[in-house]
């Protein structure tokens, strides 16, 4: 969970401000989709190379040559951006209304080793994202296992099951949709995402208290 509470120690200040931001946003966004890329892996090459032909969102891939904040520097990172796992441009997220999660790890196989979730799951849902998750397998499952909402009443998840070909169909099935409505479809569902913020924010402490707890009898044992 180093991503997860590394990200959380981050932010944690800034909950209440966060909250009172996307309450008071309700602007019409000018992109549909954010997605961003890093290390070079087949499932992102696909997605990418899918995305490279749509013009209605943000998309950053450096073996692409597509960058979202200044210019490629000399280790890879953009001039702007020199740590893509916990920096999070709340523009990007403002601007657009819903994430295309790229994780590290890929499997349409049942594989424990490859179901996690980093900063790329997290920071979208603390940034009131609803999302498309490219991830291990039954990655949206053990989401809702956590706690978490996911959004199969307005985007169709039934591509867990069925592979990444056809999430991208249902992501090109809300992509032909104009941005009126899909301003409409994610304010409403307002509730499904500040329940996910809270959610993040919970389950963070209570795992800190957790391992608060373990260490204390690790350390205070007779």
């Amino acid at each position: 969970n180093f991503c997860q509470l590394n990200l959380y120690n981050i932010i944690k200040n800034n909950k209440d401000v966060l909250l009172k931001s996307f309450h008071k946003s309700n602007q019409l966004r000018p992109y549909h989709y954010l997605c961003y890329n890093f290390n070079r892996k087949p499932h992102r090459e696909k997605v990418v190379k899918f995305l490279m032909n749509k013009k209605h969102g943000l998309l950053s891939s450096p073996y692409h040559n597509l960058f979202l904040d200044g210019k490629k520097s000399v280790d890879g990172w953009t001039s702007k951006n020199r740590n893509l796992y916990y920096y999070a441009n709340r523009t990007h997220y403002n601007n657009t209304y819903f994430s295309i999660i790229t994780e590290s790890h890929f499997s349409n196989i049942d594989d424990i080793d490859n179901l996690s979730f980093t900063e790329k799951t997290w920071k979208p849902i603390t940034n009131f994202h609803p999302f498309f998750m490219v991830g291990g397998y039954q990655s949206l499952s053990k989401l809702k296992e956590l706690g978490f909402e996911t959004f199969h009443q307005y985007f169709d998840e039934s591509y867990e099951e069925l592979g990444l070909d056809y999430m991208l169909k249902a992501v090109n099935d809300v992509l032909k949709k104009d941005i009126k409505q899909i301003h409409d479809i994610y304010y409403g569902m307002n509730e499904v995402l500040v329940h996910n913020f809270n959610n993040y924010f919970k389950i963070c402490e209570e795992e800190i208290e957790d391992l608060q707890n373990y260490l204390f009898d690790f350390c205070y044992k007779e």
